[in-house]
């Protein structure tokens, strides 16, 4: 069956009937957990999920489904389950500074602490990579992921047993009953193509360009979004104003001109975006400009250190990686980030464990409640949708927040200077910040302002 013609709702229930029987179910808890008041003849399509058993592709990922049978001596009805080893699909929209905070920021802090999961993290890290942008991973130091730990490492954390599972809580709550139906007859392909692209336009391109790629002339492509009316064009624009959403998460696409730094702001292409976060209404006119190198500058801009880019990652994790990801992972950033001050910046205020705490919300907000049982995992906060640099730090009154982060590490960064992008180490002189390359010269980073 070619999914790609499917709609997003049909992905997204597959995906949460893996999750769900994850502990053992019964037909009639199946239909009544995918369509609720609608469950009237749904057998035959839930018959369809039950009998699929190779893996179906999502975003170029394969995800692994394979439902069996469970029919206890003695017992009348027959119980579902989603295989031996439960597989976790998550699906997160990430910025920039959350990609870094989930590859080489970690890589750098489970590595310093000869964490036995070393192996594991760089598996992690090695899922992410291949999803974000050429952009993106020119931007980030993967050199970890090729080191080789001179400590003991382990390469399994649970052992799970389906015959182990505990019965169903009976106050159990519906997922489904919690997702908006706000874009679930788009199809998939629409979704993929809008990601695809999205990354592609992370960097400036022409029209010709963003056409051939695509092999479409995409400025006159009509897609179908959750209103049902025929709009021009993926990205957000006076015709178009709606965001993506995908498993109850949240994107926006937004489409910037980008103009030439060095060339009287000529421009040059287009590039996408997060928009605007202070007035949602006009987002898509948000103003991006270059050097020459075709890297972002801020020199003249009241932006923060990175343009704002979206970042759509979907993983397919083990419950060892959830664990990783959840529980341990706040565990060890908390010794750095959370206890740490730093002499002569007592006047910023550094919130990167919150934001390690808003990613491990957004992970939450898609496990199963057997994940959640199993590694007690409890989560207080709401983040689950994409926020932006520039809405995080304008919600928490900060502005250098992430590099304070980067100078807490200590380690090697590419960062965005007046001179362009470049790679090194962040110093703090005289109240100011600056990026020190390998030859030892200085380059100023303008921060975005109060």
């Amino acid at each position: 069956m070619e999914l790609e013609k499917k709609t997003i709702r049909y992905v997204e229930r597959m995906i949460e009937l893996i999750k769900f029987t994850q502990y053992p179910r019964t037909k009639m808890d199946m239909v009544q957990f995918l369509f609720g008041e609608n469950a009237t003849n749904k057998n035959k399509e839930l018959n369809v999920y039950l009998k699929w058993k190779t893996p179906f592709k999502v975003f170029n990922l394969d995800v692994p489904i394979h439902f069996e049978m469970l029919k206890e001596k003695g017992e009348r009805k027959t119980l579902w389950y989603s295989g031996n080893e439960s597989v976790h699909p998550v699906f997160l929209a990430l910025n920039a500074s959350e990609v870094f905070l989930l590859t080489q920021v970690l890589l750098s802090i489970v590595y310093e602490n000869k964490s036995p999961y070393f192996r594991m993290y760089q598996d992690i890290v090695r899922k992410i990579r291949k999803q974000v942008s050429d952009c993106m991973a020119n931007k980030v130091d993967w050199s970890l992921l090729d080191v080789e730990a001179d400590f003991e490492l382990k390469s399994k954390i649970f052992t799970e047993d389906m015959r182990n599972r505990r019965a169903i809580c009976e106050d159990e709550v519906d997922y489904f009953s919690k997702i908006d139906d706000y874009n679930g007859n788009v199809k998939v392909k629409t979704l993929e193509n809008a990601i695809r692209l999205m990354k592609y336009m992370h960097l400036p391109n022409t029209r010709d360009e963003i056409n051939r790629y695509m092999g479409m002339d995409v400025f006159k492509k009509e897609i179908t979004l959750n209103d049902g009316l025929k709009q021009r064009g993926y990205w957000k624009s006076q015709n178009h104003n709606n965001d993506y959403c995908f498993l109850n998460v949240i994107f926006p696409f937004c489409r910037s001109i980008a103009s030439n730094q060095d060339d009287h702001l000529k421009e040059m292409g287009y590039v996408s975006t997060a928009g605007d976060v202070l007035d949602e209404d006009i987002d898509y006119f948000e103003d991006v400009s270059y050097t020459t190198n075709l890297m972002f500058d801020k020199t003249s801009r009241n932006y923060l250190r990175y343009q704002q880019t979206v970042h759509p990652i979907f993983l397919i994790l083990r419950l060892d990686e959830v664990y990783l990801l959840t529980n341990h992972l706040l565990e060890l950033v908390q010794h750095k980030f959370k206890n740490e001050r730093i002499e002569g910046l007592k006047r910023y205020k550094d919130t990167t464990y919150l934001q390690y705490e808003n990613i491990v919300s957004k992970i939450y907000h898609q496990l199963s409640n057997y994940a959640k049982d199993v590694l007690c995992i409890h989560c207080d906060k709401n983040e689950k949708d994409f926020i932006s640099e520039k809405r995080h730090n304008y919600e928490h009154g900060i502005t250098e927040q992430n590099l304070i982060m980067f100078l807490k590490t200590g380690e090697t960064y590419c960062v965005d200077t007046i001179d362009g992008l470049v790679h090194g180490v962040i110093r703090w002189i005289n109240d100011t910040f600056y990026v020190e390359d390998k030859n030892g010269h200085m380059h100023l980073i303008i921060p975005a302002k109060d």
